[in-house]
């Protein structure tokens, strides 16, 4: 029988009574793995528009321009929220805020896929970025106030690790759906198609955590934050009986915690100041860190999240198109020697001369890859090949097994990763993971073999992915405990306005100037690098750390 827990009336602090609870037990476990669904969602958000993009764009007569807005909406969503839902999590709940923006997001992805046009899908698109960044920036507080300070890294890197399994599940999903080639009408100017049930899946795990979330209880710290000690004592006696099924007779019997005054939430005021308090709180959490001690460490982490997300957004975000370019390419010309932009200008200078040929306009096409006019004598008319070419929406479906290759690899990496920060220093896997990443890129400027550059860009989105998660455990060494949140949430925006200008260029010159993009890549990645030499060696010293507190 296991050993009673003593009785105390005497206020305990919160790890202590978190421990008589059990923590690491079975409720533990099972938050973990419904926080991890809700976590996998924000995963969805963020890759899985890339996949429909080649098989929609004939359906919402998208050209690339079409296809950045399309993506970009969703991340300036993500960008736009994650400040306002930070704070709110923080005021209203985790379990709160959790609840109503992953049912939002579930609720948004099958309004989205029903839609016809394609400006109320970039519309909704936004709102669901919007959603999605509340589920992002409470997640971690709302599992790691469950678990005590010797299984929290714990429980949050297997939280992230199980998350990571988007990456395997999107290509798979997208191998079994999209090739599909069922179409039926739902009302007048709606054909549903297997990218709309692709997209209309999405929701699935967002709704799905939404519903078990809320029958969880709210974080008993944020409980005990608010003043409210009888209902984070419900809480830890819930989690006591959950972790404690065989003993059922043994009761919990701590009846008082201490708060930390530093620790209390501050009241908002009068509902006369509501909207003014408002804000004033969320200044007053945002302005100390940009100010000494911690300005340059803010600006410095910010700026090395902006590089290091330019360099994997504009790449990553269009993988699928790109990979399906190079697919294209090869089933035509087999394995005719080509460079990694000719291939992918390929599609463009067929495009221009289908214009041509159809009336459109009167210019000449710069064929500098191979005579075009070899596939016009494979048809039979040049009506037919116009026909043909002038929208095609075919994915070839090796494109989903290279996908599938490259999330295993990259759930891999990241496991690696987290056994690699405890034996070298962080700043040294960042520095390391970029410098590769920057290598891959400037060797797709000169090798012509298709292979090759399929393992560059793995190489690329593998490597700079493990930086930034890299970079995400620094952030925690350099803020104190009350603006690590807040500074998270500068660092998210600026990761997200980092893929969304990425993305916007690569949608404006990856047609006709992709070796703009792949500079522009290069040369973000190494600017990385420069500021990643600045990064502190050591984190903030804990008196550092007690005297902002403090203060």
């Amino acid at each position: 029988m296991a050993k009673k827990t003593e009785l105390n009336e005497n206020a305990v602090e919160f790890e202590e009574a978190l421990d008589a609870a059990g923590s690491g037990g079975k409720f533990q476990i099972k938050v973990v793995l419904i926080g991890s669904l809700a976590l996998l969602s924000s995963y969805i958000a963020v890759g899985g528009i890339s996949y429909i993009l080649p098989v929609s764009q004939c359906d919402l007569k998208m050209d690339s321009h079409d296809k950045a807005n399309l993506i970009s909406a969703g991340f300036l969503g993500l960008a736009g929220g994650c400040h306002l839902w930070g704070f709110l999590s923080d005021r209203l709940g985790r379990r709160y805020v959790l609840v109503r923006c992953l049912f939002l997001d579930g609720i948004l992805y099958v309004a989205t896929s029903l839609t016809p046009y394609y400006y109320i899908m970039v519309v909704l698109r936004f709102f669901n970025g919007f959603a999605s960044c509340g589920g992002v920036v409470s997640i971690y507080a709302y599992i790691g106030e469950f678990n005590s300070d010797k299984n929290r890294s714990k429980a949050l890197i297997i939280l992230s690790t199980l998350a990571t399994t988007a990456y395997i599940i999107l290509p798979g999903l997208a191998w079994v759906i999209l090739p599909q080639k069922f179409s039926f009408m739902i009302y007048s100017g709606l054909i549903f198609k297997s990218w709309r049930l692709y997209y209309a899946l999405f929701g699935i795990p967002s709704l799905t955590s939404a519903i078990l979330i809320y029958f969880l209880p709210e974080s008993p710290k944020f409980l005990l934050s608010k003043g409210d000690k009888t209902k984070a004592l419900e809480v830890l006696q819930r989690i006591h009986k959950e972790n404690l099924k065989k003993n059922q007779n043994e009761n919990f019997l701590i009846k008082n915690i201490k708060i930390n005054e530093g620790e209390r939430l501050v009241k908002m005021g009068d509902n006369s100041n509501k909207i003014s308090a408002f804000f004033t709180l969320m200044v007053d959490q945002t302005v100390p860190l940009f100010k000494i001690p911690h300005r340059f460490n803010t600006f410095l982490i910010c700026f090395i999240q902006y590089l290091l997300y330019f360099g994997n957004g504009g790449i990553y975000l269009w993988l699928p198109e790109s990979m399906n370019r190079m697919a294209v390419f090869k089933n035509l010309f087999g394995d005719k020697s080509a460079k990694f932009c000719e291939i992918i200008q390929y599609k463009q200078q067929k495009s221009s001369l289908v214009d041509r040929l159809s009336g459109k306009n009167n210019y000449s096409v710069n064929e500098n890859i191979l005579s075009l006019n070899n596939l016009i004598n494979n048809t039979k008319n040049i009506n037919d090949f116009i026909q043909q070419e002038q929208c095609n929406d075919d994915v070839d479906v090796s494109v989903y097994l290279h996908l599938e290759i490259l999330g295993l690899v990259q759930v891999v990496a990241l496991s690696l990763v987290v056994l690699l920060i405890i034996y070298f220093k962080k700043k040294h896997i960042i520095g390391l993971c970029t410098f590769l990443s920057s290598v891959s890129i400037m060797l797709l400027f000169v090798v012509p073999i298709q292979e090759f550059m399929t393992a560059f860009l793995i190489t690329l989105i593998v490597l700079s992915g493990a930086a930034i998660a890299t970079v995400n455990t620094v952030m925690v060494d350099l803020f104190p405990t009350n603006m690590r949140a807040m500074a998270g949430c500068l660092s998210l925006m600026s990761s997200r306005v980092g893929t969304v200008t990425a993305n916007m260029i690569s949608g404006r010159v990856i047609d006709n100037h992709c070796l703009v993009l792949l500079s522009f890549t290069v040369i973000s990645l190494l600017g990385a690098i420069v500021l990643i030499l600045l990064l502190p060696s050591k984190p903030l010293n804990i008196s550092d750390k007690k005297a902002t507190e403090t203060s």
